[in-house]
């Protein structure tokens, strides 16, 4: 085609349908729509459609950093760059522009030098969100460092340096910005003035970017991070980004124990993200950030679930890909958590890799998901799926890496929660799997999912310190003191949800009291919690404490509604989908009563059930009239 005109034309038209096909989530189409756009201009297309040229290259810049071409990100960058006119067509991208206007009224340079520092700065940027998608996390911690310290900001890499969690002086900031978060009602701070300065959107938003990452890297600077961010928005007015300020700071007041305060603060972060149009389009990340950071401190597992199912949707609605996939994740991992049947989990997880593969999109599969895949189909199908190789075309978890310290993380949950369920625990994994004192020693903001496996920890540790012949007494009070940390973090977060938590401080109490050998206070205990676990919708920990009282009972001779706890058990795993647990149940019943199992049958598991779950409620009943 020689008309430079109808190839100009045609141009504006692939750049029109390429943006159309971000809006819809399609970033592969798009980059093949840009790369057309480009090759149809041809080599005067810096000379003869240069504005087209630069809205073209700028978009294959940001596409291919969403792709993680990186490549294709770097030569797109400097192409822009070497042929632009001014600093604003080499900054197409409205943010970029920001942070270089920042940067450059900081930093009085020559011409020549600003040019220099342009493209340097820029580099550091798509740097930083290159490696964001492809997982490279600690890297894009300090491309956005480095970058803060261009700018007069704290960063390890500059001159100031963040303080980190437990610092003095931190700490008094933090109470000091509480206090004046508390003398402000909700409706002064929803009616605060909006700031368009582009330095301050700038300044705010690459912070809120740092603020999601370093999580996962730096823990211990993610409140100075919080901070920041909060005295920016109090102290300057509502930026786009505004209503992350509260979700983070939130957080660092609810992991200081501050839970109402924090909780508060996330709810006005949804409500912000609703009333100012310009931060419609961070929906989908606060409503995953509150809920994974906060709000499940208070609301019910499943309530949480559905939230992030929301915010799934409403990514995919907005054309936010990497919030809808995380909404998405967190969403089937807590619906797990709430005890959802492990085949839906494994149906769930299979169907969008999938769909990612039909999107070319699938190296942006989180390894969260590939270890809930194989856990859940290990509870079905036995533990030795794990060294068969791909189920459902799914990628094992030999084939991801764990790049970052949640990751990590998740697989010790997967497989302390294994351990436990399938009884392979001994003193060894027990060692390995310290995980609050983990957690407490990485400063690792607390999750709902961490929480949980401080209760499976806490199991774990009274049940191999009462079973194990060869286990060292030294050892034993070890154990039992681990167990009594992790009941007293347990039942520190069921004074903010007992839906989610009373059923778990109620087994752990049983399981102390079983291992202390006050086995009068032991029963009454066991058979609370099955019926807290029956009554809350948690149907797999339903199935944990039934068996474990059943072994209480069993030892102590009452066999009949020992059996009925057992074969309640064995109901309700299957019920959860873990038939292969299921079947571990039914062959240590076997074990236990051997032939006398023919007899144990006639038992109408169901009113023997009821029965010990009324005899529960009376002493319940008679323990509060006792009390008044």
């Amino acid at each position: 085609m020689k008309d430079q005109y109808q190839r100009g034309d045609i141009a504006d038209l692939n750049l029109k349908a390429g943006r159309l096909a971000i809006a819809q989530s399609g970033h592969n189409t798009a980059y093949t729509l840009f790369e057309f756009g480009i090759k149809f201009l041809g080599e005067s297309k810096w000379k003869r459609h240069y504005e087209l040229t630069c809205d073209l290259f700028d978009s294959m810049a940001e596409t291919a950093c969403v792709l993680n071409k990186a490549s294709a990100v770097e030569y797109h960058v400097n192409e822009l760059v070497d042929n632009a006119k001014s600093f604003d067509d080499s900054l197409h991208c409205e943010y970029i522009v920001g942070l270089m206007l920042c940067i450059i009224s900081y930093i009085e340079l020559n011409s020549t030098l600003n040019l220099l520092l342009l493209s340097y700065t820029i580099g550091l940027y798509i740097a930083a969100k290159s490696y964001i998608n492809s997982n490279e996390l600690q890297k894009a911690v300090t491309a956005m460092f480095k970058i803060l310290s261009m700018l007069g900001e704290a960063t390890p890499l500059g001159e100031a340096t963040p303080r980190a969690t437990g610092d003095k002086a931190l700490m008094t900031d933090i109470d000091a910005m509480n206090q004046v978060l508390q003398d402000r009602n909700d409706s002064s701070i929803l009616n605060f003035r909006e700031n368009k300065e582009k330095k301050l959107v700038t300044l705010h938003r690459l912070y809120t970017e740092l603020a999601l990452v370093i999580q996962f890297t730096e823990p211990q600077f993610t409140d100075h991070v919080s901070c920041r961010l909060i005295d920016i928005t109090m102290a300057k007015g509502l930026t786009p980004t505004s209503p992350l300020s509260f979700v983070y700071f939130g957080t660092t007041l609810a992991n200081l124990g501050k839970v109402e305060e924090g909780c508060r603060l996330g709810r006005l972060a949804l409500k912000l993200v609703e009333k100012n149009a310009s931060s419609s389009k961070y929906k989908p990340l606060v409503i995953a950030s509150v809920y994974y950071s906060t709000l499940w401190y208070v609301e019910p597992f499943q309530a949480v679930a559905e939230a992030h199912h929301m915010g799934y949707l409403v990514g995919k609605q907005l054309g936010d890909f990497t919030q809808s996939l995380h909404n998405s994740c967190i969403s089937v991992k807590t619906s797990h958590l709430a005890g959802q049947n492990v085949s839906v989990t494994q149906s769930y997880i299979k169907d969008e890799y999938r769909k990612m593969c039909q999107d070319n999109n699938e190296q942006n599969f989180l390894p969260d998901s590939v270890l809930l895949h194989y856990h859940a189909i290990a509870l079905r199908e036995g533990l030795h799926v794990l060294n068969a190789g791909r189920v459902d075309d799914v990628p094992t978890e030999s084939e991801i890496q764990t790049p970052n310290l949640h990751s990590i993380f998740s697989s010790k949950l997967c497989k302390l929660e294994r351990s436990f369920l399938f009884r392979q625990l001994n003193s060894n994994i027990l060692d390995e799997m310290k995980i609050y004192e983990s957690i407490m020693s990485t400063k690792m903001a607390l999750r709902s999912s961490l929480c949980v496996g401080i209760f499976y920890e806490g199991l774990s540790c009274y049940l191999v310190s009462r079973l194990s012949a060869t286990i060292d007494p030294i050892e034993k009070i070890k154990l039992i003191e681990r167990g009594r940390s992790t009941l007293a973090k347990v039942r520190s977060l069921a004074e903010h949800s007992s839906w989610n938590w009373e059923n778990k401080v109620l087994l752990l109490e049983a399981m102390e009291m079983h291992t202390l050998g006050n086995l009068d206070a032991a029963e009454p205990l066991y058979t609370s919690s099955v019926r807290s676990a029956q009554e809350h919708k948690f149907i797999h920990e339903e199935a944990i404490a039934s068996e474990l009282a059943g072994e209480y009972l069993y030892e102590q001779g009452k066999h009949s509604d020992a059996y009925a706890l057992f074969m309640h058990s064995v109901k309700c795993f299957e019920e959860f989908g873990a038939d292969a647990v299921a079947k571990r149940v039914e062959t240590s019943v076997q074990s236990k009563f051997g032939a006398y199992v023919s007899h144990l049958q006639a038992t109408n598991i169901v009113d023997t059930m009821k029965r010990i779950l009324s005899l529960d409620q009376q002493q319940q009943h008679n323990q509060k009239r006792e009390l008044s």
